[in-house]
């Protein structure tokens, strides 16, 4: 259709309108609660939603940002773009074109009376995979150029838990069966948010992505001695693995949370037994930078105060207590504090190691909840499937 369809504001009034509690189930089950009659909902954790005084639903997350109206927490939740989050909520497409509503309902699953997790599984729980390329030249020098080995990007590779793709690399995440359930996609350059001008990212998860499965790394042989680590995202993990290695530690546990308040991955089959089994287990945080508004030291409050949850989650669920340690204050992240360590064409001159790491205490600050600050984000419709790698 060549012209620009009109948006139906009524339909998109009536999707804020709605309350979000099935969706939130579909995606969190049993930690979804109602309070006030309805006009509360709070995912453990993870977020909160309440029903305002004009009829509409504002949401935020668990340690106060704001996430924004419905629209918005079905983008947060599951990547949905403009028009899906709206069929979810109404049934209905936005538009003012009548032929397009009905053809689209027609289609689609009936998400109104009707609507069920069932509904959601026919789309929602499938995973859509970028293009995936068999050329790994400029991943692995992007790779290399943030620090990590060449051996360590084979190892990756001939474990399948590496993907590339024309604009950036893919941290995977598999089932018990070796079916690909996670894609945690990062691009090389900033790459422009659609529908958001201005805006930009260098990381996104793919549509469907199921966070029990995030991205992580093995132990070799489990029933040798074996420590375990958790960060926050894949070139994190590259970079403890590649220090590991550097320190004659082949046989590891590495796991991503894929986010800073991520608990899902507790629940994965495969790498929960082995928590329970390792020798040790650390959590590496990061440091925080200047946001637009707050300052470095109040990030860095929130976020410590959502690790140290997560890691009471862990002795919660698990029986696995962690200790949470940090990198050199000069360093964001351990990828930087690896990659300072001395990177000449693919090798390391000089290996961080993680006893420097435990030196660093994990810093004790007040957590002041912060007034819900709404803002606008807005995530990009699904990607079309394309053959697993």
């Amino acid at each position: 259709m060549s012209e620009k369809r009109q948006i139906d504001r009524s339909i998109v009034d009536q999707a804020k309108s709605t309350s979000p509690v099935m969706v939130l189930r579909h995606y969190y089950g049993g930690d979804v609660k109602e309070t006030s009659g309805g006009r509360s909902i709070s995912v453990k954790k993870v977020l909160r939603a309440d029903k305002k005084p004009n009829g509409q639903w504002v949401s935020c997350q668990w340690h106060g940002e704001g996430i924004g109206d419905n629209i918005q927490l079905m983008q947060y939740c599951g990547a949905l773009g403009f028009e899906d989050a709206v069929m979810v909520l109404t049934g209905q497409a936005p538009y003012m074109d009548k032929e397009r509503v009905n053809r689209v309902a027609n289609i689609r699953p009936r998400r109104s009376s009707q609507f069920s997790a069932d509904n959601l599984a026919l789309s929602d729980k499938r995973l859509s995979m970028p293009k995936f390329i068999t050329d790994n030249r400029a991943g692995r020098d992007y790779l290399i150029g943030r620090g990590i080995s060449l051996d360590t990007i084979r190892l990756c590779e001939e474990q399948k838990i590496l993907g590339y793709t024309d604009d950036g690399v893919c941290f995977l995440g598999r089932d018990v069966s070796g079916t690909l359930k996670y894609i945690a996609h990062r691009y090389y350059t900033e790459m422009p948010i659609p529908d958001d001008p201005g805006e930009t990212r260098n990381k996104k998860d793919a549509y469907g992505s199921q966070k029990t499965y995030c991205f992580n790394v093995v132990p070799r042989d489990s029933d040798k001695p074996f420590a375990a680590y958790i960060v926050e995202g894949g070139i994190n993990a590259l970079a403890v693995y590649d220090i590991c290695r550097a320190r004659g530690e082949e046989n590891v546990l590495i796991q991503t949370t894929g986010s800073v308040a991520g608990d899902d991955w507790m629940e994965n089959p495969i790498t929960a037994p082995l928590f329970k089994k390792a020798k040790t287990v650390t959590m590496i945080g990061e440091w925080e930078s200047e946001g637009k508004r707050e300052t470095k030291e109040e990030k860095q409050a929130k976020t410590d105060a959502s690790r140290k949850k997560v890691l009471e989650q862990l002795a919660e669920k698990l029986g696995v207590h962690a200790r949470l340690v940090y990198p050199n204050r000069n360093f964001g992240d351990i990828a930087d504090f690896h990659k300072a360590k001395g990177i000449e064409a693919g090798r390391i001159q000089e290996v961080a190691q993680i006893e420097e790491l435990e030196k660093q205490p994990a810093i004790e600050r007040p957590v002041r909840r912060p007034p819900v600050a709404i803002r606008r984000v807005v995530l990009p419709p699904r990607p079309r499937a394309s053959p697993e790698p």
